[in-house]
């Protein structure tokens, strides 16, 4: 588990070390917080996206083939308290209906013979 934000006094969050500057100003990272805030933990990473819908293959920039995406059933964070480690934890939930995107994405990438999701890694 790793330290990912913090929660704000009024229960908002992601808030950053700026955020806790601009309500406190002698904040300082590093010592306590201010009367309120609070760390969020994750507990672990958000799993890539279960189900994508993609449109048609297209031709990329550098005339690689792109898969674009138009939408995706994923993960989100969701923030609770946790009694027994006390503190609050941001943990990877299911969405129940997918998410569309506003306009395509590119999402797969065309390199040495497979589809990839990393288009750095691949071409090594």
């Amino acid at each position: 588990m790793s330290f990912l934000c913090y929660r704000d006094p009024d229960g908002n969050w992601p808030r950053y070390p700026q955020d806790v500057k601009d309500h406190s100003p002698d904040w300082v990272k590093g010592q306590d917080l201010p009367e309120g805030w609070a760390e969020i933990v994750q507990t672990a990473p958000v799993p890539d996206p279960v189900d994508m819908t993609f449109v048609e293959d297209e031709v990329g920039p550098n005339g690689e083939n792109v898969r674009f995406a138009t939408e995706f059933k994923g993960y989100r964070l969701e923030v609770a308290w946790n009694d027994s480690e006390n503190r609050w934890e941001a943990t990877p939930v299911l969405n129940e209906t997918a998410v569309e995107y506003p306009e395509p994405v590119p999402r797969e990438w065309f390199i040495n013979g497979e589809w990839t999701t990393d288009p750095v890694g691949a071409s090594g």
